[in-house]
Parts: structure tokens; C-alpha cells; sequence
């Protein structure tokens, strides 16, 4: 996390292990991070995707192919990033969910305003599910453009305004 969020100040961490099998294993980072907001004239503006999929530029990273891609699991990773917005503050505009359906791969996002603790709190999902083991050269370039979506949704920028504005 010190990757994405420099200076960052844990707070706690809780691991939660499966109970069976086929239950996730869960984990839960508390922190702060001073001067996460960038400021601009009177607005600020943040970047809200903490959690990010490295992997997916280097697995689209080249223009074609000429051998399948193999993936070593089928397996679903989900992540929920709760923002706290700072006091006085609020998100411009909420941005629009996306979903996204390629081979062998799809993936969601969305977010929501929430009240937490008194405060505003921008609620960001994401996950991706691989569902197929092997993806033949033939899905590559359409796998290519559905991780490109995914890639570009994790540089998106949120604007927060003074409240009232």
C-alpha cells in the first residue's frame, strides 16, 4: 500500500481466514493518509482506486500473440475501498459504475456515496473473475481491450468542491 499511498499511516489490520473451503479469505487495512488530496485552486482532487490489478498491464502489455494465455487458477478478487471525505468537502460528482465482459475475464466497479461516523464516505467495488484457464491468440486483442478498461478505470480522478458548491 506504501506503493500507492505515500507517507501512509496504518491504523490496524484484521485477517479473517476461511471457515471452509470455498469461503475467501478476507483481509481489512485501517490507515490514513496526510495530503492524499492533491489541491487545486479550491478543489481537491484524489484518485480513489487504492486497491489496483498490477498484474493486468504486463498480461496486456503486448500487441499480439501467437500462444494462449494461461492462467494458473480461475479465482475472483474483490476489493471494497471506503473513503472518508474530509469535512466540508464533497465529491463533485459521483462517477458512473462500469462492468466489463471479455474472454475468460470480467470485472465491475462501482461506487457510492455513504454516511459513516458522521462523515461522508465515497464507497468504491471492484473485482475481476477469471473464468477461463487458457485464452487462445484468437481472444487475445479482445481480452486486450477488456483489461485496457479495467487499466484505465484505476487512473481515474474524483474532484472534491467545497460544500456548497
Amino acid at each position: 500500500m506504501a506503493r500507492v499511498c505515500p507517507g501512509l499511516m496504518l491504523q490496524g489490520q484484521d485477517v479473517i481466514p476461511p471457515t471452509t473451503p470455498d469461503d475467501p479469505l478476507k483481509m481489512t487495512l485501517r490507515f490514513k493518509v496526510p495530503h492524499f488530496a492533491v489541491r487545486a485552486g479550491t478543489m481537491d482532487i484524489v484518485s480513489p482506486h487504492l486497491v489496483r490489478f498490477p498484474f493486468l498491464a504486463k498480461l496486456s502489455a503486448l500487441p499480439s500473440r501467437r500462444h494462449p494465455v494461461f492462467f494458473d487458477r480461475l479465482s475472483r478478487e474483490t476489493a471494497e475501498v471506503r473513503l472518508y471525505l474530509p469535512a466540508g468537502r464533497h465529491l463533485k460528482k459521483v462517477p458512473e459504475g462500469r462492468t466489463l465482459d471479455g474472454p475468460g475475464v470480467s470485472g465491475s466497479t462501482s461506487y457510492e456515496i455513504a454516511s459513516e461516523r458522521g462523515r461522508e464516505t465515497l464507497v468504491v467495488r471492484r473485482s475481476i473473475t477469471f473464468s477461463r484457464r487458457e485464452i487462445p491468440p484468437s481472444d487475445y486483442g479482445a481480452l486486450r481491450q477488456s483489461l485496457a478498461s479495467l487499466l484505465e478505470e484505476e487512473s481515474r480522478a474524483l474532484t472534491l468542491q467545497p460544500a456548497g458548491s
